[in-house]
């Protein structure tokens, strides 16, 4: 039983490939199952990637999984085996990956770099609306089934102003791409327009 005591980046670069490896090689039969069929553009491709989902990507899972370890910065792992079986077991779960193309894949991991957008300083307010709209689409897209609050949508995207958002979640209501089954709560009508 091999021990490891180490920080989070010592852990990511040292172990990283091998968890790497290791989850290629259990979504490998996924892929095969799924028919090689893209689940965004429903096209049969050659080969599937396997996307993380934003809110559940390699690191975040490890450092899930390793904060049971934590003890005044470093980790202290007594069972490194065990370690690794717990991030493979998380890796099982159907709600860490999208089984994309290459298109839909760079689409879907575009879609999470949010720090282009370009902030008015004075007010706080995102300037680019259609982009905002679209990135909200897209994490109701992710999650479907999900229920979201402007706060949990400020949360997602991490910019500094509730209000716009709830505004633009609620403009997207009245559009009829999202649903408000409960005050203040949206979800995804599942359509697309």
């Amino acid at each position: 039983m091999a021990q490891l005591s180490c920080t989070l980046e010592e852990f990511y670069n040292i172990i990283g490939p091998k968890i790497r490896n290791d989850v290629a090689a259990l979504t490998k039969q996924k892929k095969n199952n799924l028919g090689l069929v893209c689940q965004h553009c429903g096209k049969k491709v050659e080969e599937l990637d396997a996307a993380h989902k934003h809110d559940s990507t390699r690191r975040d899972i490890i450092k899930l999984v390793l904060d049971d370890y934590e003890s005044e910065g470093k980790y202290l792992i007594p069972n490194l085996q065990k370690v690794l079986d717990k991030i493979k077991d998380q890796h099982k779960s159907n709600e860490v990956f999208f089984f994309l193309c290459k298109e839909c894949h760079k689409k879907y991991d575009d879609s999470n770099k949010i720090e282009n957008f370009k902030v008015n300083t004075s007010n706080k307010i995102t300037a680019n609306a259609n982009d905002l709209k679209q990135v909200i689409l897209t994490i109701f897209r992710e999650s479907p089934k999900k229920y979201f609050t402007p706060r949990m949508m400020y949360d997602i995207i991490q910019k500094r102003n509730p209000k716009y958002y709830a505004d633009t979640l609620w403009g997207l209501r009245q559009k009829g791409f999202l649903t408000s089954p409960q005050r203040g709560y949206y979800q995804w009508n599942g359509e697309e327009k």
